[in-house]
């Protein structure tokens, strides 16, 4: 399967290709292939020498640091013990008090070198750290390959109603603070907070499974192998799963997933969680930001044969999560001078802007420059609405969703690959064989600027 997906992604990339300049292309692929092997020959010389005389280098280091210092401090003491006079209590006591300062200058010494040392170490190896956690979890871990999926079901219609869901703070009121305001835009915008969510499910930028487990009801993120979103209502569809739903231990994944519910099934499931990660929601751009949701709670809906079909999510975003997710999702606008943060949160829980100028361009960074013109406002409309630690701030603003379930099959845990060094999985990279880290696609094809001929022209229009 990962064969299909890459040769997908290749003859992709040849046809948005066609009308570029192939000799320029070669000439840069040829410069990055040399640059590359020349980069690997000089990091593993490195690393080997590194590896080879690191355990040398903090003996040696430790060993004569010791005697240094012991040699110091014999002579401090035996000056102060040779007087003529016999000993005292306060001689007994600055005898003391010289051995523990002794010891302690010794065990400064040999730190300081040793951490010098550490830092030195090239990143190859697993860190003392990495390796103590991997011990202490040794007994339970288990490798994400060996996790084995129950019964898996695919969010394939996805909204948020003001009238949805949860009353999360006891005053008999449903919370769901984001929708509202969303509602109360639709007369400027002309759509529905809801259609945004839909549209994102059928586009793939929101691709959710639930698992029905004994207990449990685990959360992931998914991708559909054939890159087709519009055909995954009927059911049984094969999906990937990234290897980033588990939870990581030193440098490995354990079977144990990040998020999940604590489940009862009765007429209807019914699960609360304390936190689920990276739960898509949008809210200053269409694009869905991965932000997590605090005290969520989910109640499914079950058809005659016991089976999930259709539910609703609630839940509250802490201030500081939502502050960090505006955050991460404005990072690619540069345009955007913000020296303490674009959006940050102060002593009352309140959202702050601190844009000091917008130099963005309304054309080609639409979403940069519309939020450099309304971030002032974004302070009044995501305010608070919910104490989430029971101290009498408001320090959460709540949310809720509903959706529907389909039958789903997942076929692999996809494990991050990345070609070209962005930082951006393959399978989620717009330009897999350019680096691209903001992945800009101006006319919105999913072909990234970085490898589009024709960046102000969809190739859907028929224009490469």
């Amino acid at each position: 399967m990962k064969m299909f997906l890459n040769f997908i992604l290749s003859v992709f990339l040849m046809m948005a290709f066609v009308s570029c300049d192939l000799e320029k292309k070669d000439k840069t692929d040829k410069d990055a292939e040399i640059a590359d092997e020349s980069t690997d020959d000089f990091s593993d010389e490195v690393l080997t020498e590194s590896d080879e005389t690191v355990d040398e280098t903090v003996d040696e280091q430790v060993d004569e640091a010791a005697d240094e210092t012991i040699d110091e401090s014999i002579d401090e003491t035996v000056d102060l013990t040779t007087d003529d006079s016999p000993f005292t209590d306060e001689d007994e006591a600055t005898d003391e008090n010289t051995d523990e300062t002794t010891d302690e200058t010794i065990d400064e010494s040999v730190d300081e070198i040793v951490d010098e040392t550490v830092d030195d170490e090239s990143d190859d190896d697993l860190s003392d750290e990495a390796l103590a956690e991997s011990d202490e979890t040794a007994d339970d871990f288990e490798p994400y390959t060996d996790y084995v999926f129950d019964e898996t079901y695919y969010v394939n219609e996805m909204g948020s109603d003001k009238e949805c869901c949860f009353d999360l703070n006891g005053d008999s009121v449903i919370d769901n603070k984001i929708s509202s305001i969303f509602t109360t835009m639709e007369s400027f915008t002309g759509f529905t907070y809801s259609s945004m969510y839909q549209n994102k499910v059928e586009s793939g930028d929101i691709c959710s499974i639930y698992e029905e487990r004994a207990g449990s009801m685990p959360f992931f993120d998914c991708f559909d192998t054939d890159i087709d979103y519009s055909d995954n209502s009927s059911g049984e569809e094969p999906f990937i799963v990234w290897v980033e739903n588990f939870i990581k231990y030193g440098t490995s994944y354990s079977d144990n997933p990040v998020s999940f519910y604590e489940i009862e099934k009765t007429d209807k499931i019914r699960g609360t969680s304390a936190k689920i990660k990276g739960f898509p929601v949008i809210l200053i751009s269409e694009e869905p930001l991965k932000i997590d949701i605090t005290d969520a709670v989910i109640e499914l809906t079950l058809d005659v044969s016991s089976n999930p079909v259709s539910g609703i999510m609630g839940g509250s975003i802490l201030m500081e999560d939502l502050a960090a997710g505006l955050n991460e999702s404005l990072s690619h606008c540069t345009c955007l001078s913000a020296p303490s943060g674009l959006f940050t949160v102060d002593s009352e829980k309140k959202l702050e802007c601190g844009l000091e100028t917008n130099s963005c361009d309304s054309g080609t960074e639409p979403d940069c420059y519309n939020t450099g013109q309304y971030c002032s406002a974004y302070e009044a409309l995501f305010t608070p609405d919910i104490d989430n630690d029971g101290d009498s701030v408001k320090d959460s603003i709540s949310v809720g969703f509903d959706f529907s379930l389909v039958s789903a099959e997942i076929e692999e845990i996809h494990t991050f690959v990345d070609i070209d060094n962005d930082g951006i999985d393959d399978l989620k990279d717009n330009c897999p064989m350019v680096a691209n880290a903001n992945q800009l696609d101006s006319d919105n094809d999913k072909l990234g600027n970085a490898c589009d001929c024709n960046p102000d022209h969809s190739r859907y229009d028929g224009e490469l």
